[in-house]
């Protein structure tokens, strides 16, 4: 078997209040890795591959030391061919103490480590404000994103700054990445660590536990102390806010969130079903053929929709996507949220239709999945109009997510005004409480769907850097 050493460039261990366990690479990762290695048994220092390509290489080891062998983690798994692969985490990078941030009062901190989050912090740092970032760097995406290649181009895929140089093709160009029509997943991940490194973002790995009012600053409590700050911006994202049916809660054995899967071998020889019509089932669907799965996506809807915003067509929803920003913040509420269902309704990349049939994943329209008992057993069926049921072992769910601010429980002792579940934001996306701001998904009915994107940090981050400079 292949044994392969990694050494991660943030200092991911030394954290509070997450599990460590969490910042070690899922295992198809190492998988890619170990491919692209062959009979290479060490790699130090690197911040991502992807397909063959070594996306970047730095030398920062001076700032490493050694972990002990009772601190080290390990992850064991099969290679495609079923050959043992362990992984091995053997440094870690010394960090500043948490407690650095705790002595004044801040001008501005930021719960949320995402790309959103980074954008605004490296807003604030242009402006000279005294800025912490509190949370785990990109945990949505490590933990919870399929590692595929993402929808928006590399012209468009850029956190936002106010400094020149720091889009994604400057990023390319400085790591002599071939040109492509689409960014894969390490890619990113690789210039997300690098735009936090040019910019010297440092987050604070510690969970907060709860935020609330005090005279004219906020306090911010984690588990080693309290943070206190004159503004706050959330940029939380999707954590915690996955649709889950009820049948799901009701039967929790046999049901997934696409975003929770580890690894989409543990699904080979089985019969599954993927419940939903966006990018993220098919792109489920496609890991789950490859696996080895028998696959069939199920759509509640007459037909799966497959739509690009970067192609030919769609006029109208291309219109709408990109000026309601514009606009989207004067309507009434009924015509926000008709616009946003709009917007927001699953689809596909039309280039996935193809790698769909080749896959011989089955498609079904106008279909549930059902929970059925047999014999004393629970188990699940495909009913499909005019079909007969087919019996299935296990169904992911793509069915996406919805933003409700009453989901976060660091908030519960805010009270805050909200349309079903968005909170209302003015101009500067600063909410009903003076001084805490939303960014991200949360601002859907500020900027339209673009809040939804890494590029929707063009339009968000200046407005609620112009709030924070107004009120500083």
């Amino acid at each position: 078997g292949a044994t392969l050493t990694w050494i991660v460039l943030d200092p991911v261990i030394a954290s509070d209040g997450f599990a460590d366990k969490s910042y070690v690479c899922d295992l198809s990762i190492f998988r890619d890795v170990a491919r692209v290695l062959g009979g290479v048994s060490e790699v130090t220092t690197v911040l991502g591959y992807d397909l063959g390509v070594r996306i970047a290489q730095v030398d920062t080891t001076s700032n490493w030391r050694p972990l002990s062998p009772a601190s080290k983690h390990r992850l064991i798994g099969t290679t495609e061919n079923d050959e043992n692969l362990v992984a091995e985490l053997v440094y870690r990078q010394t960090s500043p103490p948490p407690s650095r941030v705790f002595s004044d009062c801040l001008d501005l901190a930021i719960i949320g480590a995402g790309p959103t989050g980074m954008s605004i912090a490296a807003h604030a740092k242009s402006h000279g404000l005294n800025c912490a970032i509190l949370g785990e760097p990109w945990a949505f995406w490590y933990r919870h994103m399929i590692p595929l290649p993402l929808r928006s181009p590399p012209a468009t895929t850029n956190i936002d700054t106010p400094r020149h140089g720091f889009q994604f093709l400057d990023f390319a160009r400085q790591a002599k990445l071939p040109e492509a029509k689409r960014i894969s997943f390490h890619e990113f991940t690789a210039y997300a660590a690098w735009f936090a490194a040019q910019h010297e973002l440092r987050p604070i790995k510690l969970a907060v536990q709860s935020v609330r009012r005090d005279h004219d600053s906020w306090l911010i409590r984690t588990r080693t102390g309290v943070v206190r700050a004159r503004q706050v911006v959330v940029a939380v994202g999707l954590n915690g806010m996955q649709r889950m049916p009820e049948e799901a809660s009701q039967h929790p054995q046999l049901y997934t969130a696409v975003s929770e899967i580890k690894c989409f071998e543990e699904f080979r020889g089985k019969r599954v079903a993927i419940v939903g019509a966006g990018q993220s089932s098919a792109e489920a669907a496609l890991a789950l053929a490859a696996a080895g799965a028998e696959t069939h996506l199920v759509v509640r809807g007459e037909q799966v929709v497959f739509r690009s915003l970067h192609s030919p067509g769609a006029f109208l929803f291309k219109f709408l996507f990109k000026r309601a920003d514009q606009f989207i913040s004067w309507l009434p509420t009924s015509l926000q949220t008709m616009l946003l269902r709009f917007l927001t309704k699953g689809t596909i990349e039309p280039e996935l239709r193809d790698e769909l049939t080749r896959a011989g994943i089955w498609i079904h329209t106008r279909s549930l999945v059902v929970p059925t008992v047999l014999e004393g057993e629970s188990s699940l069926e495909v009913h499909s109009p005019g079909k007969e049921p087919i019996p299935i072992d296990h169904a992911v769910l793509g069915t996406g997510y919805a933003f409700d601010v009453r989901r976060i429980p660091f908030l519960n002792d805010v009270p805050l005004k909200h349309i079903a579940g968005l909170p209302r934001l003015n101009q500067y996306a600063e909410s009903s409480a003076s001084g805490l701001y939303f960014c991200g998904i949360a601002a859907l009915r500020l900027i339209g769907s673009q809040a939804q994107f890494v590029f929707g940090t063009k339009k968000l981050s200046p407005r609620i850097m112009a709030g924070i400079l107004r009120c500083s």
